[in-house]
């Protein structure tokens, strides 16, 4: 009997053979669709055009952006068939293995769909940082307005569809490949490998030439693996050998705590000078939420957007170089109430902890002062810190739905013009035998999805159209806030304080959308604008670097007030205030550093082992990488972000080094 009849040398009905191939080809087709949002920026439909098909290097660009996937597949089902090998002695063994393997590819298929849509809004594969970011505070309704614009009809279908391709791929070719003799499985293991082969290999050029910094850079990366690795920080742990360098001692000092003598500053500024004179009472901070200065037009003389901000700067201090520490709403919270970076716990090239810090806020201080504390917001800037207010910083809270019940514009909150209105409702109340008040207003319409009010409103503009409009609202309610301060007869006693917590990326300058996932100044560069036409009778600029960190210590020391011995940053008034400061991104999985010292910007990616140099004076765009062209002025930022590494190996660090 020739061999192809020989049941000797059949393969067993029950195989891993066919469940990996489908595995492989099932990510490697979601893979070729991320092709498509990398050179359309389109979300919302599953086919690739036509034309694509006719040009190689459209397969070029798939076989470079699947290698990952591929690998990971095969990798799975080496490990599945082998342990499927060892258990093949026992039936029911080999059986769970079988339908296990079958079950982990089914849920691989439907991750890769849903990390394929995440991609689209993220530019990168999710992460469990991600996750912890967004669902830390337990309240996953608050992402609905965000996720919904991804969960198209295509990407639903993809989801249920995909699954069930695999699996009746697998039945099929496991009922017809039934009887096949293992002569043909050779056979079919070699062309298979060959073809792993070119596909890889078609691809791997690719891989390292200048499209992924062109389109995307992490596209050719494996989803799963991605999540793994964030996953099992401690388990994938690798250090950054660029970081690894030594530094002078004395650059830790810029993470010790300036306030050990808690002392207002010397009044040598002239703006301190008059209010040591007649000291203001009240104060208004208004944090823009995901607005940074970008857009705003006393940052930029030909942006039509906040013409009320214009105005209002005739009786401003402007900082021209203000950053936030991260481009995340509830870590910026902390660093403006609490003059405290959020600290980094277990360094890794792939992962990050923020902790809050139990530092005194600035609405504990100034409550223990005799003011009253207030905090408003259209949305819930806690989230997903929840219950940060419970300790009594603000002795009065309203959010959201306080403000407008059950009026939500979307998931994450009311429209603006009721936080505004609740304002004004707080300032009626008020009399001249009233405590000085401090006051935090946080905005939210500017916030992704970056509603109008109505489905039909949203779908009339794009994201960026809608929210430069919601941007320009907002300033009209600013400038409505500050002549009704006048009219109250409370300009000349309040400081009204215009800043954002961080902001937002929409594509135009470095190919990224939304923010916490760059250091570029897009995402990390904030307006700081201070308001008061009595002691700013003439608007002027201020070219300090500074952060979030320096803003409570700012106001305290306008008010002329002892700064808590905790806190981290300065008053921006100060003369010894650090010429620098400094920011990272890792929610997405890679780990970006970023220090700005005078006109010089560098940023470091830790996982990738490359650096970036920028000239703001000469290229304020970030377009024009010269660390090569200065490696000592590279070398020596670089330095200072080791310092600052070496400043958070404790839990504390910040707070524990004066």
């Amino acid at each position: 009997m020739k061999e192809e009849n020989s049941d000797s040398n059949k393969i067993p009905s029950l195989s891993l053979l066919w469940p990996s191939v489908f595995l492989a080809v099932g990510l490697v087709v979601i893979k070729a669709t991320y092709v498509k949002i990398s050179q359309f920026w389109g979300i919302g439909d599953w086919d690739v055009p036509l034309n694509l098909f006719i040009k190689g290097t459209y397969y070029s660009w798939v076989a470079s952006a699947s290698q990952s996937d591929l690998l990971f597949a095969l990798g799975a089902g080496g490990v599945g068939g082998l342990i499927f090998r060892l258990a093949s002695p026992y039936r029911w063994f080999s059986r769970v293995v079988f339908f296990g393997f079958l079950l982990f590819g089914v849920v691989c298929i439907a991750y890769a769909v849903v990390g394929r849509q995440a991609f689209a809004h993220f530019n990168a594969q999710p992460t469990s940082n991600l996750f912890t970011l967004g669902l830390g505070g337990g309240d996953f309704a608050k992402l609905q307005s965000s996720i919904i614009p991804y969960a198209t009809p295509g990407a639903l279908v993809a989801l249920v569809m995909g699954p069930v391709l695999y699996l009746l791929s697998v039945w099929i070719m496991g009922r017809i490949s039934t009887g096949w003799s293992s002569r043909r499985f050779r056979k079919i293991y070699l062309v298979g490998g060959l073809g792993t082969v070119l596909w890889l290999g078609l691809g791997w050029q690719l891989d390292k030439s200048a499209w992924f910094f062109a389109q995307d850079r992490y596209i050719h990366e494996n989803p799963h693996w991605t999540m793994l690795r964030s996953t099992f920080p401690d388990f994938l742990k690798a250090k950054s050998k660029l970081l690894s360098i030594d530094f002078p001692e004395d650059d830790l000092m810029d993470f010790r705590s300036p306030n050990w003598h808690t002392t207002v500053s010397d009044p040598s500024d002239p703006l301190l000078k008059k209010l040591r004179d007649r000291p203001i009472k009240n104060v208004i901070v208004l944090v823009l939420e995901s607005v940074g200065s970008h857009y705003l037009t006393p940052y930029d003389k030909n942006s039509p957007v906040t013409p009320r901000l214009a105005e209002a700067a005739k009786n401003s201090v402007v900082f021209d170089s203000y950053y936030t520490p991260v481009g995340w709403t509830v870590y910026a919270l902390n660093s403006i109430l609490h003059a405290t970076t959020p600290p980094l716990k277990g360094y890794t090239r792939t992962s990050f902890v923020l902790d809050s810090l139990q530092t005194p806020s600035i609405a504990t201080v100034l409550r223990d002062r005799g003011y009253q504390t207030v905090f408003m917001a259209s949305g819930d800037p806690q989230w997903p810190s929840e219950g940060i207010f419970d300790n009594g910083n603000f002795q009065l809270v309203r959010t959201e739905l306080n403000l407008a019940s059950p009026k939500r514009n979307s998931s994450w909150g009311v429209k603006d013009k009721y936080l505004f209105d609740d304002i004004r409702k707080f300032l009626d109340g008020r009399n001249k035998n009233s405590k000085p008040f401090f006051m935090l207003a946080w905005t939210d319409q500017t916030h992704h999805p970056y509603s109008l009010g109505s489905d039909e409103m949203n779908k009339a503009q794009n994201d960026i159209d809608r929210y430069l409009s919601i941007l320009n609202e907002v300033d009209g309610y600013i400038g409505e806030l500050l002549n009704y301060l006048r009219e109250k007869n409370l300009a000349d006693d309040t400081l009204v304080v215009i800043t954002g917590d961080h902001g937002e990326a929409f594509r135009q300058v470095h190919n990224k959308f939304g923010h916490g996932y760059s250091v570029y100044d897009e995402e990390v560069k904030v307006p700081l604008i201070l308001w008061n036409p009595r002691v700013i009778t003439e608007g002027y600029r201020n070219s300090t670097v500074g952060s979030h960190v320096d803003l409570a210590p700012t106001l305290l020391d306008l008010l002329g007030e002892p700064t808590p011995a905790e806190w981290q940053g300065s008053s921006l008034f100060d003369p010894g205030h650090p010429p620098r400061a400094y920011f990272f991104a890792a929610a997405r999985g890679q780990y970006l550093l970023g220090v700005r010292e005078a006109k010089w910007k560098y940023i470091i990616d830790a996982r990738l082992e490359e650096e970036e140099l920028y000239d703001l004076e000469k290229d304020p765009l970030e377009q024009v990488n010269l660390s090569e062209d200065h490696p000592n002025r590279a070398t020596r930022l670089r330095q200072r972000l080791a310092a600052m590494l070496k400043a958070n190996e404790k839990k504390d660090a910040w707070v524990s080094m004066h």
